[in-house]
Order: structure tokens, then C-alpha cells, then sequence
């Protein structure tokens, strides 16, 4: 029988944001974690660029760009410092392209990231590329997005990050962003100088398998913290559209000593 108010008499109104974060604590929870609320009002986005802003980042590196949406997220809210965007299908990197060709300080390359240089199978999902992969996409995936079906293959370039900053840019304080849709723990693997010179990393995280081997949510929080990085903030990303069962979450890490760096 369905709950109803005492007072009312009737069913109260479901709130879709307090779903998600009650789904979101019980999936951290689960992990050995807990979730804080942070300054009201505040958002998500606003609380990831106070923190570049606090941190006097001087190089943004954006893996798995897509179009260049979160890279030009930063630029609307006011973030002036050099980005570089790697992307490797070809359709969306001339997305992404044209995106940055008014921007001098936006960089953008065609490559995959991986833990070692050489080149794989880029496996093209059908919702607009945003569920594109290096791995195979498990049932639990499609279930929960039908609309990310892969529809197309293509042969990619892979650089490891520290190769591709190896020369490169001579920043000191970066926030790596990186959405790999499972490769994540391949991308870190090949960033170890890279992670070091990291002061705040923002990865997706998964709480299910959506592709074949990937890394999930603890084994991905414990390989930062061996480089020195805690989790200090979560956002839903991701739900099943038919259960509302939370699949992916964006975090943020930070270096302990961020307050006093």
C-alpha cells in the first residue's frame, strides 16, 4: 500500500534530486564512504571550479573530450589557463576541432590514452558517441541505455599521458579529467608522473560493470589514494532508465594538503 501523508491525506510529490543522492550515499556507503553536503547552494560545477580557481591550476587536461563539452563548460565559468583536449574518433574530434579554433589556449589532440603507446579498436556507441569505448559494452549497459548500442568500429591512435605531457607543457599544478568509459584504470596506469603533478583529478566512476573489465568505483578510489589523492566530491551521472538504479558517478580528488599548498 502506498505511503500517504498523515496530515494530507494523499501521496507526496516524489523528488527526483532526493532519489538520486539517497541512491548515491547507500552506493558509497556500500564502499566505505560517506556523503557531506557541501556549501548550500552550491553545485556541483561551481564546487569544481572553486577548487581550480583555489588551486591556481595551470593546466587542464581533458581525456575523452567527446565535442569539447566539458572543456567549454570551463571556459563559461570564467577559467582562463591553458587546456588539452585528446579525443580520438574522428567525427567527434572535428567536433571538438571547431570548437577550440578561436581559443589560442585550447589544445587538442587525436588520441586515445592508455597505459602504453600503439593504437586499438575504438568501439562507436549510437548516442552520439558519448558511450563510445576501447572495451566491449556489457548487457547491464545497454539495459540501462538502449540508445548506447555501438553502431561502428574504428582504428585509433593510443599515447599514455605521460608521453604526451613529455615533453610538453611546463605546468605544476594540473586537474586531470578523464572520461574513458571503463578504460580509466589503463589511462592512469600510463600517468604516474602525471598524477603526481595533479592537484585535483575528476574521474567517472563505475558502480556496475557497463564494459567488459573495467575497473570499478573502489579499485579506481584506491589507485588514487596510492597517488596521493582523496575523493572530496560525487555527483550522480548515470542511471538505468527502466530501474533508476545508479550505474556512474563523477568524482573529485583532491591532495590532502590542498588547504595549505
Amino acid at each position: 500500500m502506498p505511503w500517504r501523508s498523515a496530515s494530507a491525506g494523499t501521496a507526496p510529490d516524489i523528488n527526483p534530486d532526493a532519489m538520486i543522492r539517497q541512491a548515491t550515499k547507500r552506493a558509497l556507503r556500500k564502499s566505505g564512504f560517506e556523503l557531506r553536503r557541501h556549501r548550500a547552494g552550491a553545485t556541483y560545477l561551481a564546487r569544481r571550479m572553486e577548487r581550480i580557481a583555489a588551486e591556481s591550476i595551470d593546466l587542464v587536461v581533458d581525456v575523452g573530450a567527446h565535442a569539447g563539452e566539458y572543456a567549454g563548460s570551463l571556459r563559461h565559468e570564467g577559467y582562463k589557463g591553458p587546456i588539452l583536449s585528446f579525443e580520438p574518433q574522428a567525427q567527434m574530434f572535428e567536433r571538438l576541432r571547431q570548437a577550440a579554433t578561436s581559443d589560442s589556449g585550447w589544445e587538442c589532440r587525436r588520441q586515445a590514452v592508455g597505459s602504453s603507446p600503439g593504437s586499438m579498436t575504438l568501439h562507436i556507441a549510437g548516442n552520439d558517441g558519448f558511450s563510445s569505448s576501447l572495451l566491449p559494452m556489457t548487457e547491464a549497459h545497454q539495459q540501462g541505455e538502449p540508445s548506447s548500442a555501438y553502431v561502428d568500429t574504428e582504428e585509433v591512435e593510443v599515447t599514455t599521458l605521460d608521453a604526451a605531457l613529455d615533453p610538453g607543457p611546463r605546468a605544476r599544478r594540473l586537474c586531470l579529467k578523464v572520461d574513458v568509459q571503463g578504460h580509466e584504470a589503463e589511462a592512469l596506469a600510463g600517468a604516474a608522473s602525471t598524477l603526481a603533478r595533479c592537484r585535483i583529478v575528476e574521474l567517472e566512476l563505475g558502480l556496475v560493470e557497463l564494459y567488459e573489465g573495467q575497473a570499478l568505483f573502489g579499485e579506481l578510489v584506491s589507485t588514487l589514494e596510492q597517488q596521493g589523492l582523496v575523493m572530496a566530491d560525487v555527483e550522480p551521472a548515470f542511471n538505468d532508465r527502466q530501474t533508476g538504479q545508479l550505474l556512474q558517478v563523477d568524482a573529485l580528488f583532491i591532495r590532502p594538503d590542498a588547504a595549505h599548498a
